[in-house]
This record gives C-alpha cells, structure tokens and sequence, in this order.
C-alpha cells in the first residue's frame, strides 16, 4: 500500500480536478498524480492551472491513451513525468519517490533564495568589504543545510559571533545555542563533559551526569578550539559525527542526539568537515548578533 512505502507523507484524494485545484488552494502539495483523461477537466487542462497556483507542483500524469503527442503535450505543459497503464506498483513508487525528492529540493532552493534576499535587505546588518560580502553569502547557504561545520580563524576573528549567526538563520533557532571551550577543561574530564557519564564510573561521579551533547539535543552545541583536544577524545567525537550516538563514561549503552555541531579553530590544518574562514568581524556585526 502507498501507506506502507511512503511513511510520513500525507496522502490525498480528489474525485475531479476542480476539487483538486481547490485543494491546491488550501494546502501545500508536492506531488500530484492525475489521470489524463477525466470528468470535466481534461488533465492537460487541468495541469497549467494547477501548476499556475503552486509552480513548484511534480505532476505525474497517467494515462491508458498513451501516444507520443500526448506525453509531449503533457511534457510541454510542465508535467514533471509521464506513465502509461497499466503502471507497475515498483515503477509508479519509484517515480513518486523521485518526485518527493525533486520538490523538497526546490522547495528548499526557494527557501534558501528567500532567506539570503532576507538577509542582505536586512539594513542593520551592514558589511561593506568584499570579504565580509562573501562570508555573509557562505554563512546564509550553510545555514540552510544541517551539515557539520568547521569554522577557522585566527583567535579574536569573531567565529563564535559567526556560529550563532548560523544557528540563529537554521531549522534549529529555536532550540538551545551553546558555546563549550574545549582547551579550559581539563583533558580527563573534557569526554565526561561532552558525553557525560554513569555514577560511579570514575572518582567524584557521585551520580548520573548528562554530557554536553545530550543537554543540547536538537540545538547547535559550539565547540571551541577543536583542534586542542586529544587525539583519543578525537576518535571518538569522530565516531560521534558518523552516528550522532552518545556513550556517558562507564555506561554500556548509547543514546542519540540530534544535533547540528559547529566546531571552532584556530588550526586550519584541520581540513575534515565543511569550512568557513572568518575574516575580522566588525563589532558592528557583533552588536547585531545579541
């Protein structure tokens, strides 16, 4: 059934295409399957005017009457694919599937043209050099993705200032935003800091202690001067990164975070994860961020 292989996506039917553009009025719609030939509107009549009311619509048009002017009229007209009957199940899943993923690809192109067009009217922002012009393009494009980010820059550059811009632009601004200081713990206590840790499993763990990384669940936790830390807490934030699974010291069981991490470094030897070099940031940029 579509239920079964299309989890989490919400199905809707429309006895005839009236109803359906009227749907389109109401709802946000990704993908639409139509008959070519149908009641009242025709689905080539019935394609321009849904694709007039939400231009970003995948249509997948079927038909029994399949002729080469029909699918290239349908083509012409904006259809996104064109399937004969009878469909197979696999064929027809395959195609709506590769849909869903084409429209949340343009849904979210959109939402990224709309945010950087946001950002650069926003006057109290104010960036003149070149080099600032460009970090403000890069921060806006990174924001839009959940990717792991590496911010380098020499000590004092404001790329702290910088990740919280980028999580205040993200998916996640509204969850928590905080900044660790790798190098101020001390190394045998930094991988019960970000990990956390079970009681009793190291002298003075008097009880169950939540890591830094489960504290920041769904947020964006900071980690400042990555570089800094040991090669052994290294390997294991890597495998961190891999499967976002957190293990507290002691315990024989993981749990998962979700978390977008940004790290900070002064080191740009560091070459592993996507990266944004800052230039200075003017404290006018820093005003605006707080």
């Amino acid at each position: 059934m579509p239920g079964e292989k299309f989890t989490g996506i919400n199905i809707l039917g429309a006895s005839s295409g009236e109803e359906a553009l009227a749907r389109l009025r109401q709802e946000a719609i990704g993908v639409m399957l139509s008959d070519l030939r149908m009641p009242g509107l025709s689905g080539l009549d019935l394609l321009p005017k849904a694709l007039g009311i939400s231009p970003h619509l995948c249509v997948i048009m079927l038909t029994g009457y399949a002729t080469v002017d029909n699918a290239v009229n349908a083509l012409k007209e904006g259809a996104w694919d064109f399937i004969t009957k009878p469909v197979e199940r696999e064929a027809l899943f395959h195609t709506v599937e590769k849909s869903v993923a084409h429209y949340s690809l343009a849904t979210e192109n959109k939402r990224l043209t709309e945010m950087i067009r946001k950002f650069t009217a926003d006057r109290s922002i104010h960036v003149e050099s070149h080099e600032m012009k460009q970090l403000m393009e890069k921060v806006t494009a990174i924001s839009a993705t959940d990717y792991t980010v590496l911010i380098t820059g020499e000590s004092g550059s404001g790329k702290e200032y910088v990740a919280r811009i980028i999580h205040r632009l993200s998916k996640r601004k509204a969850k928590s935003c905080h900044a660790l200081n790798c190098p101020a713990i001390p190394e045998q206590l930094l991988e019960s800091e970000l990990f956390g840790h079970v009681k009793g499993s190291f002298t003075g763990a008097e009880r169950n202690r939540e890591g830094f990384f489960m504290s920041a669940d769904k947020g964006t936790p900071i980690l400042d001067e990555i570089g800094d830390i040991s090669l052994p807490i290294q390997a294991k934030f890597l495998k961190f990164l891999q499967d976002k699974e957190v293990k507290p010291v002691g315990s024989s069981t993981s749990k998962t975070a979700d978390v977008r991490i940004i790290a900070l470094t002064k080191d740009e030897r560091t070459r592993n994860l996507p990266i944004l070099s800052t230039p200075k940031v003017p404290e006018k940029l820093k005003q605006v961020i707080y």
